[in-house]
């Protein structure tokens, strides 16, 4: 029988011997060893073993990560949408009220600038016509009534009598020369005839610019008429003296122009009853030609 080994000595503190410092690596490191698991790589990096049977294996790249647990991406979405949703309404209501308060119903964009639309004036739009209250008549310089003018200027020599038709307007043209021991005197008349009241009216309105260059004044010509204007013009030679009066009339369908000359000493101032005469001669070519 073999006898026991014997008991190592004691040490002399009475506390086992220390162990034996860590090996070294050869770069000086510590000899502490990597922990579990941490071990070297396998060599040539292969593909990781198939799984077993028990062990789920990893799905395909172009799968569908799975939702984090908890349904916290679903929360997400609920809350985002319900966000869209309040701001849409958001932007309606204050469109609804921007209409509302403008009152453009939406049918013209801010900004914009007005289309300009080309209305015509009431002065631009034909009348209706009325009933004429004048036809044309013929041969009247032989038998117009002038005898206010002749009273003043001596009897009547018919310088031009003459009818014609331009478009839709009937004229006639008379003119007359008178003479005697004071005054010499000329009547011009032209009687148009037109086919209603707006014809005559143009023609009154385009008369007074044709005449303001020669006649020093222009004044409204107030009688039994719808418009009137006499033009005075006034001017002497020598020891003569001569007077102009122009009116132009316009009734109805009916534009007249009468223009009376007179030629007399200078001083003389015949202009008053010059306006007499021709007025009255107005009013029977008026009567004359009335329907």
């Amino acid at each position: 029988m073999t006898a026991p080994p014997p008991h190592p000595p004691p040490h002399p503190s009475g506390h086992p011997p220390a162990a034996p410092p860590p090996a070294t690596s050869p770069d000086g490191a510590s000899g502490y060893g990597p922990p579990p698991g941490y071990g070297p790589p396998r060599p040539g990096y292969g593909p990781p073993p198939y799984p077993g049977p028990d062990q789920p294996g990893p799905g395909p790249q172009w799968a569908t990560p799975s939702p984090p647990a908890g349904g916290g991406g679903k929360t997400g979405w609920i809350a985002g949408g319900v966000a869209v949703v309040v701001i849409a309404l958001i932007i309606t209501v204050a469109a609804v009220a921007v209409v509302t308060r403008d009152g453009s119903g939406g049918d013209q964009a801010a900004g914009d600038a007005a289309i300009p639309v080309d209305i015509p004036s009431p002065a631009d739009v034909p009348l209706p016509a009325p009933p004429n209250a004048y036809t044309s008549q013929e041969n009247i310089c032989g038998e117009m009534d002038i005898s206010s003018v002749e009273d003043l200027a001596g009897t009547r020599n018919i310088l031009y009598d003459e009818g014609y038709q331009m478009f839709s307007v009937r004229t006639w043209v008379c003119k007359y020369s008178m003479r005697n021991d004071d005054v010499w005197g000329h009547l011009d008349l032209t009687v148009n005839v037109h086919p209603d009241i707006n014809g005559a009216t143009r023609e009154f309105g385009r008369g007074a610019d044709v005449a303001r260059s020669f006649f020093d004044r222009v004044e409204e010509a107030p009688g039994s008429w719808q418009q009137g204007r006499v033009l005075v013009r006034e001017e002497s030679t020598g020891q003569s003296g001569s007077t102009t009066v122009l009116y132009q009339i316009q009734d109805s369908n009916l534009m007249l122009e009468a223009r009376f000359n007179c030629l007399t000493d200078v001083g003389v101032d015949l202009e008053p009853q010059m306006r007499t005469a021709v007025e009255e001669v107005i009013v029977n070519v008026m009567a004359a030609h009335a329907v």
